[in-house]
């Protein structure tokens, strides 16, 4: 999904591609569509290093989590007896991390990889109310500015002579007092920015100009793609 992509496309793809995710019962199959599939459509919308930042900081503790717990505290997999078959729970624990990762890879690929000024284009051009514009473009330029504060920060704290060492523990005493000050200034920031933005009306005259055309073949291809595996599931789900 390029940024090529009509805006309604783009949307009908993303949702077609979501349930496809859910009907898919298997992690083997996961796995084979996020190799196959999403590794390929990340590597060409530039999102592959976005990918594996994502797949350490968050869906490695989160497979952990789930393996320790459906693996080995109830060691069965949901609505059987504990203990009952640790290989069903480690099997659960599986989907539930390999549904999350093909999630993040229609996630990155079909909206993130546009950045803030495609995203603003591409809820324009859908007619979404202004307020919801203000939303969903700040939702994803948050984390990025988090991350600028947080480093601004810890040099400051630094500076003060707080931590007597840099090493990875006196890193982690520092949290408390750092999320602090990052709660106050998101709220902080999150206002500044609806004022402005709402004074500004958020788009510029070139996002407000642009007049959409009919569906292409590569809109109809994205949307097919998806659609395909949607309906392979769902025979498959009828014919039991």
């Amino acid at each position: 999904m390029t940024g090529s992509l009509h805006p309604r496309a783009r949307l009908l793809a993303i949702a077609v591609g979501v349930v496809g995710v859910f009907l898919t019962p298997t992690p083997v199959q996961l796995a084979l569509l996020w190799i196959c599939a999403g590794i390929p459509m990340l590597w060409r919308t530039h999102m592959l290093k976005v990918h594996l930042r994502f797949l350490l900081f968050v869906v490695f503790p989160l497979s952990l989590t789930l393996f320790l717990i459906w693996g080995v505290i109830m060691g069965a997999g949901p609505g059987a007896l504990p203990h009952s078959s640790p290989r069903r729970g480690m099997e659960f624990a599986a989907l539930i991390t390999l549904r999350v990762v093909t999630l993040g890879v229609i996630t990155q690929a079909g909206l993130l990889s546009l950045g803030s000024d495609g995203l603003i284009s591409l809820c324009y051009q859908l007619g979404l109310p202004h307020d919801l514009r203000i939303m969903t473009v700040g939702a994803t330029i948050l984390i990025p500015e988090m991350r600028l504060r947080a480093a601004q920060v810890y040099t400051a704290r630094c500076a003060r002579g707080f931590l007597k060492t840099r090493g990875l523990f006196d890193r982690v005493k520092q949290l408390p007092a750092m999320l602090r000050a990052l709660v106050a200034w998101a709220l902080r920031s999150a206002v500044d920015r609806s004022e402005m933005w709402t004074h500004r009306r958020l788009l510029s005259r070139e996002h407000r100009n642009v007049v959409l055309g009919p569906f292409c073949i590569s809109d109809y291809v994205a949307i097919a793609a998806p659609g395909v595996w949607v309906i392979y599931n769902l025979v498959r789900v009828v014919a039991r």
